[in-house]
């Protein structure tokens, strides 16, 4: 992802955990005493995505596939 005009950021890596669902997991990390920092929502392809940082400060990402019909 390009860095945004007016951003000083350094290159950086961000994780992305594979769960069954964001919101379920969005809520247990913040009852574990994690900080949502991006709101649970759909990506363009229909995946589910979310920001949180644990309670040492790591960030990392929650994220769920889209939802897809057999048919």
């Amino acid at each position: 992802m390009a860095i945004r005009k007016g951003e000083d950021l350094p290159p950086h890596w961000q994780q992305y955990i594979h769960v069954e669902s964001v919101d379920s997991a969005v809520k247990k990390a913040t009852a574990l005493g994690g900080t949502l920092l991006v709101e649970p929502h759909q990506v363009p392809d229909g995946a589910r995505a979310a920001c949180i940082s644990d309670p040492q400060g790591a960030i990392f990402n929650l994220w769920s596939p889209p939802i897809r019909s057999n048919g």
